[in-house]
């Protein structure tokens, strides 16, 4: 499972901003990224995010599917979560985000 996580991983990383921090452990994502947008907090960032796969996966109609299907629903999915993201930004440059998480797919 871990080569099919790490296609995964590679199909998720261009779907977040240039300069996003990309781990891959445990076959968890983590992606995490600067926001940008408030010069008095350079290093200001956005609410982390967390993708794992649903535990059912491997069963589902899904996970039988070919790579090919399986990467383009992923980066769908991803697509689709970022859109609905709030970044959730903290007031404060001593405030830590709770990380979002995300399961793929919602459903099996």
């Amino acid at each position: 499972m871990t080569d099919f996580i790490a296609s995964l991983f590679e199909v998720a990383r261009p779907q977040f901003p240039d300069g996003t921090d990309a781990v891959l452990e445990n076959e968890r994502m983590r992606f995490s990224w600067k926001t940008n947008d408030d010069p008095s907090r350079p290093s200001k960032r956005a609410k982390p995010v967390v993708i794992t796969l649903h535990e059912d996966f491997r069963t589902s109609e899904l996970g039988k599917r070919p790579l090919a299907e399986i990467h383009e629903e992923f980066a769908a999915f991803i697509v689709i979560k970022r859109a609905q993201l709030n970044p959730c930004e903290t007031d404060h440059a001593n405030q830590t985000h709770t990380p979002e998480h995300w399961i793929f797919p919602e459903q099996c």
